[in-house]
């Protein structure tokens, strides 16, 4: 269910199976926040306009579709359990590349530009703007320094098959095949700043990366079973991590040790939001 400003509403009914994952399109491409894509488990993505309902389909994939992004270059990013990464045209639902390479599942992709896509014109500053033209330019501004900063949008994906891959979506060759874990890869992260990237996995640890090529930094180990999901906090300088063993560990990423071990689910942990920049516990 889709419930506007006014309150108006509209049932959107996707796939024949369920919906996976939503993205929308940024901000800064068009000034509205009119549209967005849906995953689902039959393979397929439907990009929706928020008045008009289903504007196209993506078809492509051969199976379930684990995750779906919606980048700053007015490309669709999906993963799958084909294996597969497809890059979309936004514009027209075609396919522009598709990234092969990982040897089971695809679990998850994060984009070194996630932050600023999702906050769009919207920053600790707190800016007040006279029209949505100028919100626009302010968020283009934004996704601009952290492109200018990273040397592009980049993307990473993981997989059931242990490893990561750092890409470079305009190609088809991966920038670098990480490896390390000893499991399946369950949830990746970009750190705001764009200089990092959290893992974690069945094997029950989070590992740090360097974006530049790849490179493996640390292991933080506590966790006593498998870790569905990472959080960075907005300065980049702490981790958290939610646990199939129930509890939450906050790590600290400049001192790369255990912060606080916080305990209180009764059941799994599977996700969680991104931490402020000031710690609350």
């Amino acid at each position: 269910m889709l419930r506007s400003l006014v309150g108006s509403e509209m049932c959107i009914r996707d796939s024949s199976n369920y919906v996976t994952a939503v993205a929308w399109e940024p901000l800064h491409l068009t000034g509205k926040s009119e549209r967005f894509v849906s995953s689902s488990k039959d393979g397929t993505l439907k990009v929706w306009h928020i008045s008009l309902g289903i504007q196209f389909s993506l078809t492509g994939h051969a199976s379930c579709v684990t995750c779906v992004k919606w980048g700053g270059e007015g490309k669709i990013y999906s993963s799958s359990q084909d294996k597969t990464i497809i890059v979309w045209d936004a514009q027209t639902g075609s396919a522009i590349n598709i990234l092969k390479g990982h040897a089971h599942w695809v679990n998850h992709l994060s984009l070194n530009t996630d932050l600023v896509l999702r906050t769009g014109s919207h920053d600790h500053e707190e800016r007040v703007f006279e029209d949505p033209m100028e919100a626009q330019a302010y968020a283009k501004k934004r996704y601009d320094a952290v492109i200018a900063r990273c040397a592009g949008e980049r993307l990473v994906s993981c997989s059931d098959d242990n490893t990561m891959f750092l890409w470079d979506p305009t190609k088809s060759s991966p920038i670098s095949r990480m490896t390390g874990h000893q499991g399946a890869v369950l949830h990746i992260a970009f750190s705001p700043d764009g200089t990092m990237i959290a893992s974690c996995g069945s094997d029950k640890s989070v590992k740090l990366w360097s974006t530049l090529q790849g490179k493996f930094l640390h292991t933080f180990r506590g966790h006593v079973a498998a870790v569905y999901h990472v959080s960075w906090s907005l300065d980049s300088r702490m981790l958290v991590s939610g646990s199939k063993d129930t509890t939450l560990k906050l790590w600290s990423v400049v001192s790369m040790s255990l912060v606080e071990d916080m305990s209180g689910h009764e059941a799994v942990s599977y996700t969680h939001l991104t931490l402020p920049t000031k710690r609350i516990v």
